[in-house]
């Protein structure tokens, strides 16, 4: 997978997860959900430091 696109899709996973918080009622199962999306998101980014940085050549 390209890196710049698994920098976009984990930056959606984890904006997904915080829009969620706002438009619907959250219970505390849900808690653990946030923290799975966002390891999701950590494993699927490559390296989140850098990740947006350009390159060098």
């Amino acid at each position: 997978m390209n890196k710049d696109l698994r920098v976009v899709l984990a930056l959606v996973i984890i904006s997904l997860v915080i829009l969620r918080g706002y438009l619907f009622d959250t219970s505390p199962i849900d808690t653990y959900l946030d923290y799975g999306a966002v390891l999701l998101a950590l494993v699927v980014m490559p390296r989140p430091k850098f990740a947006l940085w350009p390159r060098r050549s």
